[in-house]
């Protein structure tokens, strides 16, 4: 995969420039998993070119997370790797500026960023935290918005999807 070629289909899809994203998966296969975002979530403006290339469900395969915003949601898209044809990404949505909500950012713009999970959210949280194992390999994810608490993103063993916490 080059990125020339991603460019080339992150262009024609109407997306900014990716970056260069591993050797996991072909080209096609990501520009038809970017598709199949853009075709489900159409409302969304989502940020190729910001997106975040981890081990996130620790299968020691590279995964690709997303970032977009549509009005005051702003969203994480992950497609697990290696990225197969017709392949959908996971979504997750979090409210924007809207401090009152447990699931919503307190300001109105947000970073996604990669984070370790070689830590222990037990302590901070009052007691273990149900799915989430301690890894010096796999990476989470953290949405910040430098307002309030940030999202912490991780994959869950236990019942196999993404889930988030925050204090």
């Amino acid at each position: 995969m080059t990125y020339r070629t991603i460019l080339s289909i992150a262009l024609a899809v109407g997306f900014s420039p990716i970056p260069a994203i591993g050797t996991q998966g072909t080209s096609s296969a990501v520009a038809d998993a970017v598709k199949a975002l853009a075709a489900a979530r159409p409302k969304f403006r989502w940020e190729v070119h910001r997106a975040v290339v981890a081990d996130v469900n620790c299968d020691g395969r590279l995964d690709y997370a997303i970032p977009g915003a549509a009005g005051k949601t702003y969203a994480v898209a992950v497609v697990f790797g290696p990225v197969k044809k017709g392949e959908y990404p996971t979504v997750l949505e979090f409210g924007l500026g809207d401090a009152t909500k447990q699931d919503s950012l307190c300001s109105d713009t947000a970073d996604l960023k990669m984070e370790s999970l070689d830590y222990d959210p037990s302590g901070p949280l009052g007691g273990p935290l149900p799915g989430f194992r301690r890894s010096t390999t796999c990476r989470g994810l953290v949405v910040i918005d430098g307002a309030c608490d940030s999202f912490h993103i991780f994959w869950n063993h236990d019942a196999k999807r993404l889930e988030w916490w925050r204090l």
